[in-house]
């Protein structure tokens, strides 16, 4: 499956700063008006979005341009996994790969645990982590739990800082 590209914001950092003002350490991004000031964004699907000139924007896309000037080189990770958590020491530009090593479990988890899925065939519990495109096989386990456990045991060590095993 493709994923779609990320929307650019046809803003720099001057024309942001004159819109907005943000707190690096709260996250709250800011809107100036002419006749005051108010809290920036609103829920869009999972995460807090703003509009400029018609078009919806990730929030945390805007901050990240605001604060440093540049588009971000991929995605911006929430590092707490809380997306509405836009304090700046919360926010990384990520790779794809990365960014889906820190998410949450996704709702059609049927095991309970990341990197563990119950293979029919084996009537056992499989462990495995994908890694820079590739998948590793860590083994079959008669519990999901032990599968778990092997997953979380390969994720410290070859996903460091990126490590979310739950």
């Amino acid at each position: 499956m493709k994923r779609a590209p990320i929307k650019q914001l046809p803003f720099n950092r001057e024309q942001l700063e004159r819109k907005f003002s943000y707190n690096p350490a709260t996250g709250k991004l800011i809107r100036k008006f002419n006749t005051g000031e108010k809290e920036a964004g609103f829920l869009s699907g999972d995460y807090l979005r703003i509009s400029l000139k018609g078009k919806l924007y990730l929030m945390h896309r805007v901050i990240w341009k605001l604060v440093t000037g540049e588009e971000p080189e991929g995605y911006i990770d929430h590092i707490d996994g809380n997306r509405f958590n836009n304090a700046w020491s919360n926010l990384r530009d990520v790779t794809h790969d990365k960014n889906m090593w820190n998410a949450k479990l996704f709702h059609n988890n049927r095991s309970g645990y990341r990197g563990v899925s119950f293979i029919q065939q084996h009537q056992k519990w499989r462990a495995a982590i994908s890694v820079d495109g590739r998948k590793h096989h860590l083994g079959y386990f008669s519990t999901a739990e032990d599968a778990h456990i092997a997953f979380a045991e390969a994720t410290s060590r070859m996903r460091d800082e990126f490590a979310r095993v739950a």
